[in-house]
């Protein structure tokens, strides 16, 4: 099993992403591994919406009426938490630039327009293309900057998980995502022969 997951995240694939970088400090760095993630924030708020529903009081009803008004409150606060999401989900978009990664479990390099030396710290924000979209704001390390070949600086980012939510759900992105290409890839040899 520990075999299959290292082969797992060594996997590398191109792929477009929409993704920001900011550069930050150590001190920056050192609040931001406290603070919760985005993705731990809607699993919480998704677990509260649900959670909190099963505890009202429907006032003495009793029998399918009230479990309808529970299954309506459950509802209700499911809708509220995808048109929450929906929201917020716009203003994190609007920073994004679509942009061509290589990208694993462990890290991603990308052409930046910020200046970065090794071992500077790098706050990334990444729109994964799943359904819904999948935001994620990750910590990483600068391990490798250089010049791309059209002059601007292509960088390698080591990441820094703050949670083993945010390691696992890139790590099984980069796996579906690696089989999705090389059953494109046999597809379309096979539509060749």
């Amino acid at each position: 099993m520990a075999e299959n997951q290292n082969r797992r995240e060594s996997f590398r694939l191109d792929d477009m992403l929409h993704i920001a970088d900011f550069p930050l400090t150590r001190g920056e760095l050192e609040l931001k591994k406290n603070q919760t993630s985005n993705l731990a924030r809607q699993s919480l708020a998704l677990r509260d919406a649900i959670g909190s529903s099963s505890s009202i009081n429907f006032g003495g009803v009793q029998g399918t009426d009230a479990n309808t008004l529970k299954g309506l409150d459950i509802l209700d606060a499911k809708l509220n938490y995808i048109i929450s999401m929906l929201s917020d989900q716009k203003a994190f978009e609007a920073q994004l630039e679509k942009k061509q990664v290589n990208i694993s479990a462990t890290g991603i390099k990308f052409v930046t327009r910020h200046d970065y030396c090794k071992d500077d710290f790098v706050e990334l924000r990444l729109m994964l293309p799943l359904f819904p979209p999948l935001f994620l704001d990750l910590l990483g390390k600068v391990k490798q900057a250089s010049a791309s070949k059209l002059g601007h600086l292509m960088i390698g980012v080591e990441f820094l998980f703050k949670s083993d939510v945010e390691e696992r759900t890139l790590s099984q992105y980069v796996f579906q995502r690696h089989r999705e290409i090389l059953r494109s890839e046999r597809h379309l040899g096979s539509k060749l022969t």
